[in-house]
């Protein structure tokens, strides 16, 4: 049995989704120790435990006291459920340096590093347990350490599970109208203020915008109240994530160098604009910025107002129409020829054979 761990839900963590949904398909048996930190999971997965104190996301030493009380609730399960579990899969660092005492009692450990916090803790940890995992291999610059460096290792990108990609039956209705959406996290390095402002100014600009955090809610919905063309939906399950991404022109995903580790962000967003044939706008020297050039799938800009505007400056030309259509099909290439089949291939065989390695190691 495979013993997930993280400071989230099932419900919110789309990445550890994939893990059980793989699991469940596989019948491989598994178990999840997770915190509901806002007490709003929509859905306990089977085999959930779940750790139901409030404590929201930014609100630092005030979720002092709920933090130690998660410590303990992961030891505790940790040391119940051991019986039944033989491999522990953390996710980031924090949960493998809680859980790595569980090594004394013969558990195997691989971690999963959605995102580096402490390259040299990462590097010390990794060279000890049983596998690592990364979202890209560009991302072993940013942890700094070699594959050879750890006994198993395995990419695991952040594609989304879509069964059959969602047509949007070829619309393009601009420029009558410039259908934008972003869907993620609230974050001031996430452009989020300048593209509200974009969308503010610019007439013909429809923004559909869903999500919650980092203490801009409130000017989200402040915005959306200013104009019908601002449309705020909150927290969204995937589902209606897809709906409002299917249904739009452009995919808003910036993730500003503001924030040293938006470097190497490797965004759901990314695959979902693949998948739905729907060109990206993100960030210039990312992860993302780099594969969207690479292949012409969107439109790379600077950490300013100033860009985002230029990405429409000439789009009632015939050869912005053009550009659009050919990254609309190079989109739904990429997707077709790399990713369709990702799920089947990488999360339910080659996944499983990283974690009997693990355990034999």
């Amino acid at each position: 049995m495979i013993c997930f761990i993280n400071r989230s839900t099932v419900d919110y963590d789309i990445r550890l989704q994939k893990y059980v949904q793989a699991c469940i398909e596989t019948n491989t048996p598994y178990c999840v120790i997770a915190w509901d930190r806002l007490c709003n999971c929509s859905k306990v997965y089977p085999n959930e435990h779940q750790y139901r104190v409030y404590a929201p996301y930014g609100a630092k030493w005030k979720n002092l006291i709920p933090l130690i009380g998660w410590v303990f609730y992961l030891w505790f399960m940790l040391i119940k459920l051991s019986p039944k579990y033989d491999v522990i899969h953390a996710c980031n660092l924090e949960n493998c340096m809680l859980s790595y005492f569980m090594r004394v009692f013969g558990k195997n450990m691989v971690l999963d590093i959605y995102d580096s916090q402490d390259p040299q803790k990462e590097v010390k940890i990794a060279k000890k347990i049983e596998g690592v995992i990364l979202p890209s291999d560009q991302r072993l610059e940013q942890v700094g350490f070699d594959k050879k460096d750890v006994k198993n290792y395995i990419e695991i990108e952040n594609v989304p599970v879509i069964k059959q990609a969602v047509s949007d039956k070829d619309k393009v209705e601009f420029p009558q109208l410039i259908h934008l959406t972003y869907v993620g996290i609230f974050q001031k390095s996430r452009g989020l203020e300048n593209l509200i402002q974009f969308a503010l100014c610019e007439e013909k600009v429809v923004l559909d915008i869903a999500g919650i955090g980092g203490g801009l809610d409130e000017m989200v919905k402040g915005a959306a109240a200013k104009t019908n063309r601002i449309r705020y939906y909150g927290k969204v399950d995937y589902t209606k994530a897809l709906e409002l991404m299917s249904e739009c022109d452009f995919l808003v995903a910036l993730y500003y160098l503001s924030d040293k580790d938006h470097k190497y962000a490797s965004p759901n967003k990314y695959y979902e604009s693949l998948a739905l044939g729907k060109p990206i706008i993100t960030s210039k020297n990312t992860l993302v910025g780099n594969n969207v050039e690479r292949y012409n799938t969107g439109y790379v800009i600077e950490d300013d107002l100033v860009s985002l505007q230029n990405v429409f400056k000439c789009i009632r030309s015939e050869d912005f129409m053009l550009d659009y259509l050919t990254k609309k099909k190079n989109c739904k290439s990429r997707w077709d020829n790399f990713y369709s089949s990702y799920f089947e291939n990488k999360l339910k065989k080659d996944y499983f054979e990283f974690i009997e390695k693990a355990k034999l190691l």
